[in-house]
């Protein structure tokens, strides 16, 4: 987790909250990423996509979920976002989400309230142990638009296969 807090140190407020999208800074990633969870039929996703410091879209996943909460969901949404970066080899990435509590407790190192989350967080942390520079930053659901997107179509089955060719803004 040493490289998680000295960046977040070295980079400001972790908890400042964006409104809108912007662009990550010149040679990192940013990857945004998103939950969705229905209760009454019990369906979610998760979605995740990174896009380089001139906002082009370079990879992303979604996919439908079995989990019994929208924080599972969105805790899911930011583990993918993880692979990605490990798979990928990224080396300097912010991972957004617009789960407050989440990024809260994944910059503070602690574990969340139940043995699923807590798994998932451990899997988080496991990925990411070895990138040089990791952020984990909140945003509000208008700066993570084309993740939540991404989600929303996942867990209705309606997600094209090729929206990687034409993604979500």
């Amino acid at each position: 987790m040493d490289n998680v807090e000295n960046e977040v140190l070295a980079r400001g407020n972790p908890n400042q909250v964006e409104s809108e999208w912007s662009k990550p800074p010149m040679g990192w990633i940013k990857i945004n990423c998103d939950g969705a969870y229905y209760e009454k039929s019990n369906s979610a996703a998760s979605a995740a996509v990174a896009h380089n410091h001139e906002g082009i879209p370079l990879t992303g996943a979604a996919a439908r979920l079995t989990v019994s909460s929208a924080l599972a969901a969105e805790a899911c949404a930011v583990r993918r976002a993880a692979t990605i970066t490990l798979n990928e080899g990224y080396r300097e990435v912010i991972i957004e989400s617009d789960l407050n509590a989440l990024v809260h407790s994944l910059n503070q190192g602690s574990t969340a309230t139940t043995r699923e989350i807590e798994a998932i967080q451990q899997d988080i942390w496991h990925y990411v142990k070895d990138i040089t520079k990791v952020i984990f930053k909140h945003t509000r659901r208008s700066g993570n638009s084309a993740a939540h997107t991404l989600a929303m179509h996942s867990r209705q089955g309606t997600l094209p296969f090729d929206w990687l060719h034409s993604p979500p803004r």
